[in-house]
């Protein structure tokens, strides 16, 4: 397998998890905050690219799609640190008014017992780092 291709993997589990978290804080905690749709949405959206990014390393024919994941999974990694901050700061816009929370935890946590925000802080990060990394044109060499 490809360095490529287990980047994308790498990027797919990161991506994924940070989902699951998302799904998690969601189905425990905030399922009637006002925030809950954009948990929802995270999570969603989370799944389709992982395993869309998991699908173009299994089946060459989409292999074009992998830039659009990659992008995709950059948005979304970065949108959801900057509405982390936006939640602890000044407060995150939402459907219903503005949310805002103290601290860096949830209540929750899910993975490991490692606290949620830590885990979807740092897979986002990783996941957006390893995006851009991937979203830089290689060098190819013609023979």
């Amino acid at each position: 397998m490809s360095l490529r291709n287990l980047g994308r993997i790498a990027v797919a589990f990161f991506i994924g998890l940070a989902g699951y978290v998302h799904y998690r804080i969601w189905k425990v905690e905030y399922r009637h905050a006002p925030v809950r749709e954009m948990f929802v949405a995270n999570w969603v959206l989370s799944a389709v690219i992982a395993v869309g990014l998991v699908l173009v390393v299994l089946v060459p024919a989409i292999r074009w799609l992998g830039r659009l994941l990659l992008v995709g999974a950059l948005l979304l990694a970065v949108g959801s640190i900057i509405a982390f901050v936006l939640s602890r700061g000044p407060g995150l816009p939402t459907f219903h008014g503005t949310f805002k929370e103290s601290g860096l935890e949830t209540t929750g946590k899910y993975v490991f017992d490692l606290g949620s925000a830590k885990v979807i802080l740092v897979s986002e990060s990783i996941a957006a780092v390893l995006s851009i990394v991937l979203l830089i044109p290689g060098r190819r060499t013609r023979h």
